[in-house]
């Protein structure tokens, strides 16, 4: 590969089918000017059209991230890799200050090279090239295509390798086996659609969670219309996507993964008569063997003066839930908005799986505004809004509860949504 640059030419070698491409350098940052390709076309990327659409292709990522990034980079491609890397991985600003440290360490002994900064600095999956130019050390990025996760990600929401199930997945030959016992992990998410502050990487890293954690059910609240085409593009694939109530300006959706042997059946919206929010709920209805599983997903009454409405609206909720067949796996998770003021009584056979995994303190608050300043408030509050309940079955047994979506951005220097979100899981025989 061979980089041109104002101070000088470098070679560098590579595999990458990427051959050559411009470098500005200017205070320290690289700029990325004219990309080629050894690929039959030889592609120039030239116009921002076609600058996403090699993003889209070299990272792996969908035009909708791709074209996201560039305008929030200002059109600067490395500025724009940088930025995709990190909403995929959720980098941590710590993270990011510690490897930057780590470099500068290892170029102290040459005062005049290059440092590594913020816009040009990833670690793998993406190749970094060094060249020696009269000015020091260069660093030059070039991806690689990420790929999925493997299922074996389930076990370990927080992304720890303590507990992570090693072991070689049985084949799906022994059919029995499956039906009779397997593990289900569950998500719900108010993901705040209605915040423009950052919405595009907000909700890129949302996704991206998702894609990480590999939940086979997925509960998002707060979902606006903007999202649909991205949600269907990046994750269509593998998931049954169940939209809420069209008609409002946002609302739920309820993802089921394809291949968790589901077998779909139907999707009911039901909207509660009384709200004036609009607000309504998601009946999905699977099947996987012989059992029938029930997700249920919904957005109650917001704020502390319509408590009436939000304790009707989760009345109605346990309601749908206690009537369904006493064998069947029924849960729900969502955006409750509920309070210690407020006054539900819950069914002795409904259970509260924060209750379940232990009341643990770290999981407590989903809504925290001592930490979470998305949305620029003056007051602190800290609220357990957000919650998955499950209807007591033979066979069903919580195992893990946990709260995710606490890595800052450093993208757009927000949380993924001013809410944490939630992943409980389930061991079922």
């Amino acid at each position: 590969m061979e980089v041109e640059m104002e101070c000088g030419t470098s070679t560098f070698h590579s595999n990458s089918h990427i051959s050559s491409f411009n470098l500005d350098i200017d205070d320290n940052v690289i700029s990325v000017g004219d990309i080629r390709s050894d690929d039959e076309d030889d592609m120039v990327v030239k116009t921002d059209s076609e600058k996403i659409e090699w993003l889209a292709n070299e990272v792996g990522c969908s035009r909708y991230q791709a074209d996201t990034a560039l305008k929030n980079s200002q059109g600067d491609l490395t500025r724009a890799i940088d930025i995709l890397y990190r909403v995929k991985t959720l980098t941590t600003s710590q993270q990011i200050d510690a490897m930057i440290q780590e470099a500068d360490a290892n170029t102290e002994a040459s005062p005049s090279s290059t440092q590594i900064t913020r816009t040009h600095y990833a670690p793998p999956p993406f190749e970094i090239l060094e060249g020696e130019t009269s000015e020091g050390t260069v660093v030059v990025l070039v991806p690689r295509v990420m790929p999925r996760p493997q299922a074996t990600s389930r076990d370990n929401p927080q992304g720890s390798s303590h507990g992570a199930n090693t072991t070689t997945p049985q084949p799906k030959s022994n059919k029995r086996k499956r039906e009779e016992s397997f593990t289900l992990k569950v998500m719900s998410w108010n993901v705040d659609g209605l915040s423009q502050s950052g919405i595009s990487l907000r909700f890129c890293a949302v996704v991206s969670n998702i894609i990480n954690l590999c939940p086979h059910v997925v509960f998002l609240q707060e979902v606006v219309s903007d999202h649909k085409s991205y949600l269907e593009e990046s994750l269509g694939r593998n998931y049954k996507i169940c939209w809420g109530q069209a008609s409002s300006s946002y609302f739920n959706v309820v993802l089921v993964e394809k291949d968790a042997d589901f077998d779909y059946h139907s999707c009911n919206v039901i909207p509660f008569p009384i709200t004036s929010m609009g607000r309504h709920l998601i009946h999905v209805t699977c099947q996987r063997g012989q059992r029938v599983f029930h997700f249920l997903t919904s957005h109650l009454e917001s704020m502390k003066e319509h408590a009436l409405e939000r304790q009707y609206q989760i009345k109605k909720v346990f309601k749908r839930m206690a009537h369904q067949d006493p064998y069947d796996v029924v849960i729900f998770g969502g955006d409750t908005n509920l309070r210690e003021s407020d006054h539900v009584l819950k069914p002795d056979t409904i259970t509260d799986a924060w209750c379940a995994g232990g009341c643990d303190p770290a999981n407590q608050y989903t809504w925290d505004t001592t930490i979470n300043k998305n949305l620029s408030v003056t007051f602190n509050s800290r609220m357990r809004f957000d919650r998955i309940y499950y209807r007591q079955a033979s066979g069903l047994n919580m195992t893990s509860f946990n709260v995710i979506g606490k890595e800052k951005l450093i993208s757009c220097d927000l949380y993924p949504s001013d809410h944490w979100g939630i992943v409980a899981t389930f061991d079922i025989q």
